[in-house]
């Protein structure tokens, strides 16, 4: 942008130079293309700066862009690390579901199992005196 800027005074006191040739006095011409020269500079080094300024918020703006990316990477990470532990635990779970479930069928198992026990025994105690 400053190279531009330059370039451009750099023509419009090419172009003064050649209006004015015929027109002007040489102290005279030599004042105004000192002028001009100053002020050209003076805008040169506004632009300068205004470059400056913005070199330093897109920097700003980077490391601000560069954080972001970083921590959204991290929050995937984090995501992904949850979501495999989450889905860990719940097959986890679902196999102590199973193994209790048949645990509590055996035990069902069990239990029936010793009720007609006892009730064959107890059948087998009512004939028995019955029969006496």
């Amino acid at each position: 942008a400053h190279e531009t800027a330059l370039a451009e005074a750099r023509a419009k006191l090419d172009l003064a130079l050649a209006e004015d040739a015929g027109r002007f006095e040489p102290a005279e011409r030599l004042r105004k293309l000192q002028r001009e020269s100053a002020e050209g500079r003076v805008r040169l080094e506004r632009l300068l700066e205004e470059v400056s300024d913005l070199r330093a918020e897109n920097e700003a703006l980077r490391g601000a862009r560069d954080a972001l990316e970083a921590s959204q990477a991290r929050r995937g990470g984090e995501d992904k690390a949850a979501a495999w532990l989450a889905r860990t635990e719940r097959e986890s779970l679902e196999r102590r579901i199973a193994h209790l479930g048949s645990q509590l069928d055996e035990a069902r198992l069990s239990n029936q199992r010793l009720h007609e026990a006892a009730s064959r025994r107890r059948d087998g105690r009512m004939s028995t005196r019955a029969s006496k």
